[in-house]
């Protein structure tokens, strides 16, 4: 006799499912998941293009100030300080001056066409704040800090804006001849070698022509090469 035979068969379990409340829970947490997700996202995006949008402002005033303090460093080169005859008492270079005006406004001259001529305008250049603008004088024109024509764009206004622009000249005199000396007068001898040397600070801020927020300062002191070089008469 098959002892199975007599066993009643098992009822079938009824298939069991999430309740209503365990799927909203469950639809809950995971927008609450994504949220997390897309604002991490978001949040990664916006820092992205902060840091792009600075790094271009960077880049603008960076070589805006690499294309002022590699020329400024020139002023005074002048040819004829190598010839024999020019060196000693009683030459002066007349290409040696650098003038500030207004803060905002520099001026220099360098022998660029190998004439020893200072009264050439290729000879002169220079760079000025207008308005949000740093120009750059193109060596023909009005060489004056307010000229009206000569001066050309060297910064984009479509994509930086100047707020600041400052030049500073600082000085610093020895006496060669005589170290005891100094440059005062009264103190040099005529005949007395006295060297200056000379630096340029240099202060630019900008900030971004499209975003206001966006901005940066820059500052940079430029020992210019070409010394001072005057002798007591």
């Amino acid at each position: 006799m098959n002892p199975d035979a007599n066993r009643r068969p098992r009822a079938a379990r009824p298939m069991q499912g999430f309740s209503l409340v365990e799927l909203m829970i469950a639809v809950v947490l995971g927008m609450i998941v994504i949220a997390g997700v897309i604002q991490v996202f978001v949040g990664s995006a916006r820092s992205n293009t902060e840091l792009l949008r600075m790094t271009r402002l960077e880049e603008e005033l960076s070589a805006i100030m690499t294309l002022m303090s590699a020329d400024i460093r020139r002023a005074g080169f002048n040819t004829a300080a190598n010839n024999p005859g020019n060196v000693g008492a009683g030459w002066v270079n007349d290409m040696a001056p650098v003038l500030v005006t207004g803060d905002d406004c520099i001026r220099y001259i360098y022998d660029s066409e190998g004439n020893a001529n200072a009264a050439d305008i290729n000879n002169r250049f220079g760079f000025r704040l207008n308005g949000s603008v740093i120009e750059m004088f193109t060596n023909q024109g009005d060489w004056t800090c307010g000229g009206a024509n000569g001066w050309l764009p060297a910064s984009s206004a479509n994509v930086v804006t100047i707020n600041d622009l400052e030049f500073a000249l600082t000085e610093q005199c020895i006496n060669a001849t005589n170290n005891a000396r100094t440059c005062a007068a009264g103190s040099a001898l005529p005949g007395d070698t006295l060297v200056t040397t000379r630096f340029v600070d240099i202060t630019l801020d900008g900030q971004l022509a499209t975003d206001a927020l966006v901005r940066r300062n820059l500052q940079e002191s430029v020992r210019i090469r070409n010394d001072l070089i005057t002798f007591v008469p």
